[in-house]
């Protein structure tokens, strides 16, 4: 019995090391998108699906956006409110 790896190609591994370091802070997540967003330029003359890499991009931002979902009471809401007046 032949057993596949969880990474079935190279890309596969990059783009978990991608999303995994994209998700630690905001200012790793700029990085990688920067990064991303640089080899689409590079890329875009010797590739036509370069574009795909904005799905990726995409993904990264959501999936960091989501990454705060412990719900906040209307207390520590009301606290936060009263600290932004």
């Amino acid at each position: 019995m032949l057993f596949r790896s969880f990474h079935d190609s190279a890309k596969d591994i990059i783009l978990e090391w991608l999303n995994s370091f994209s998700a630690k802070t905001e200012d790793d997540l700029l990085l990688v998108v920067t990064f991303l967003e640089d080899q689409i330029e590079k890329l875009t003359l010797k590739y036509e699906n370069t574009m795909d890499l904005n799905w990726y991009i995409n993904r990264m931002v959501e999936n960091f956006r989501n990454s705060d979902s412990a719900v906040k009471t209307i207390p520590e809401i009301g606290t936060i409110i009263k600290l932004v007046d």
